[in-house]
């Protein structure tokens, strides 16, 4: 009777270890390369390109391969050592050091009064009370120039360079006592001027709801401290009321020529002579120091004479906001010197341009 108990438990353990194999070899999944068909394939995984290759022959096996590791790598730009953690957002050089996230007590307590007391307690824990309504001022007021910057269409280098601008002005207390808005205009006028963009010193001062002298007076006090010259002081001085100082750096006045031929729906070839005009102007040095929107009115105005497309000071007053006055003394300037200023092209060896058309000055 044992023999065949034992012939029993043999065959269900025989049984068993056939089921084990079996299961084993369904988990056994081998990755082949279709070409060269070795059983032990030799495949290389491309983490950059995340492909699966054949290291034999070269065929790639899949890609998209999602890279499972772990990445320990430094984000800390030098500043922290060598840190591994990939925590948090990003760094916001233009945020100082204030951290990133912050402990924050809910306002609803029941009416309790007990959340007023913590946060009182931590923010006296914290040692951060002053750093973080400083850090507050300075989000509201890089959100204040992103809203001024989108409502004009300008870069975004143009509202990079105002920020950065402000920072400085606010880390050294240069405006202290000045209305912020008017600091934020004067911020991005002085990054238009840096960065080459055509906009005039009224249109900015439109953006930040107050007057133009607030503006003019922040902008002069940034000009100081940080040693600007050139076409944006004149233009503030312009803009406040003040004279022209002579001040000279190359206007863009060039790309202002576009929007106010845009806007009188001049053609093409006008708008080619005004920037020829512009650019002559320039290097003789006639309206150095004076706004952009006066250098590309008095400068279109002079093309379109010249190319029998009369337009009137009025006009081009209304589509560029300058006073006539302002575009007619520029115009006297250029009219002075109009044989330098119209070039040979336009008048000579049969070209459009008429010298007799000008109105005199």
């Amino acid at each position: 009777m044992a023999f065949p108990l034992r012939q029993q438990t043999e065959a269900a353990l025989a049984a068993a270890a056939a089921k084990e194999a079996e299961f084993r070899l369904d988990l056994a999944v081998r990755l082949m390369c279709p070409d060269c068909r070795n059983p032990e394939p030799n495949i290389v995984e491309n983490y950059s390109a995340g492909d699966l290759i054949c290291g034999d022959c070269g065929l790639v096996l899949g890609d998209r391969i999602i890279d499972t590791r772990s990445e320990w790598r430094t984000f800390a730009n030098d500043e922290g050592g060598d840190d591994p953690s990939r925590v948090g957002a990003p760094v916001n050089h233009l945020a100082g050091q204030a951290e990133q996230f912050e402990t924050a007590i809910s306002f609803k307590d029941g009416n309790s009064g007990l959340a007023k007391d913590l946060q009182r307690a931590q923010l006296r824990i914290s040692g951060k009370n002053a750093a973080g309504v400083a850090q507050r001022n300075l989000g509201g007021a890089f959100r204040d120039i992103d809203a001024m910057c989108n409502q004009i269409s300008l870069p975004r280098a143009v509202a990079d360079v105002a920020k950065q601008l402000f920072k400085r002005v606010d880390d050294e207390r240069l405006c202290r006592g000045k209305t912020p808005r008017a600091v934020h205009a004067a911020c991005v006028f002085v990054a238009c001027r840096t960065q080459g963009v055509g906009r005039s010193f009224k249109e900015i001062a439109q953006l930040s709801g107050t007057s133009k002298k607030h503006v003019a007076d922040c902008f002069k006090v940034i000009q100081r401290a940080f040693d600007i010259s050139g076409g944006g002081a004149a233009a503030a001085g312009e803009g406040a009321g003040g004279a022209d100082d002579g001040s000279t750096i190359k206007h863009p006045a060039f790309d202002v020529v576009v929007r106010l031929c845009s806007g009188l729906a001049l053609p093409p070839y006008v708008q080619a002579a005004a920037q020829g005009i512009v650019t002559r102007s320039t290097e003789h040095g006639l309206l150095t120091g004076r706004d952009p929107y006066t250098v590309a009115g008095a400068c279109l105005f002079f093309a379109c004479h010249l190319l029998n497309q009369p337009k009137s000071f009025s006009e081009i007053s209304g589509i560029s906001d300058m006073a006539e006055s302002t575009l007619r003394q520029a115009y006297r300037y250029l009219y002075v010197d109009r044989v330098k200023v119209a070039g040979t092209k336009l008048v000579a060896n049969g070209g459009r341009g008429d010298m007799s058309r000008l109105p005199p000055a």
